[in-house]
């Protein structure tokens, strides 16, 4: 990537490395793009772990670390054991803005540092592989909102939301491939009917290769049709189907029935063995 400036806070950057501080936001700019970078809470396994911009190899790099120093023992950071407190912390948030928006990656800066950051981490105790430790993060600016929480101790996502509340997760979406959620995935001439749950659709006609997933938690009806033929599953759980060049492979468990295959044929393996059932 062509960087054009590269922003501290407030103040210019030419030369590399650059010390940052922890609530310093740093902003780069390149072509007509400007990127902000605010660090967010930060696990210091030794003293005075530091964060700057280096440049390797060619590429401009923003370090972040949680230990700089001689190899040591982080008793803190393994489970099973008795000093365990959870997955060191080291994140940001990341915000891209048009350059023709703002004078200068200064004043980019100052709108960022502008918005509302809420960096919360639950105390630190004794794990015994039962009670969360939350890290909750929330940025917000002009009536906009983004956050996300995780818990520390398995390493689990717990939620996402807007302003407008909780974030599902999104939905594939490509000139190749599509996902939804409504029972029907079409891509092309191809057709993907399924029980109402998430189910997927990969079309790759100029090599007449189709591949389809059904990922509900219930056994549906599936139904895969492609421009040469159709396969017809009475019921099956979560698996997948390929079509390839009219050879039929299906992976699925809970298979219900016989799949019926026009203008095609089931592969050998799955005429034997179709989802574990013989």
């Amino acid at each position: 990537m062509l960087v054009d400036e590269i922003w501290v806070g407030d103040r210019r950057v030419s030369e590399l490395p650059a010390e940052v501080a922890q609530d310093e936001i740093v902003v780069i700019g390149s072509g007509g793009t400007l990127m902000a970078v605010r660090p967010l809470a930060r696990t210091d396994l030794g003293s005075q772990a530091p964060i700057r911009l280096v440049e390797i190899a060619g590429d401009l790099v923003l370090e972040i670390y949680n230990y700089l120093g001689p190899q040591k023992a982080f008793w803190e950071m393994e489970w099973p054991g008795a000093f365990y407190k959870g997955q060191p912390q080291c994140g940001f948030y990341l915000e891209a803005a048009e350059r023709s928006e703002y004078s200068d990656g200064a004043s980019f800066a100052a709108a960022v540092k502008r918005g509302v950051l809420k960096d919360i981490t639950d105390d630190p105790f004794v794990y015994r592989g039962e009670k969360e430790r939350l890290w909750s993060i929330e940025y917000s600016r002009d009536g906009e909102t983004l956050g996300l929480e995780v818990d520390l101790m398995e390493w689990q996502l717990k939620r996402r939301w807007t302003q407008d509340g909780a974030v599902g997760w999104p939905m594939l979406f490509s000139p190749v491939a599509r996902e939804t959620m409504n029972g029907e995935v079409t891509v092309g001439n191809a057709i993907l009917n399924c029980g109402k749950a998430a189910a997927w659709l990969f079309a790759s006609p100029e090599t007449k290769l189709w591949a389809a997933a059904y990922h509900g938690l219930a056994a549906a009806p599936v139904t895969l049709t492609v421009p040469d033929g159709k396969v017809e599953i009475e019921e099956m759980g979560m698996g997948t189907i390929v079509w390839d060049d009219g050879v039929v492979n299906i992976e699925a468990i809970d298979l219900k029935g016989t799949p019926i295959v026009t203008g095609g044929r089931l592969a050998v393996s799955d005429q034997l063995n179709i989802g574990g059932q013989k």
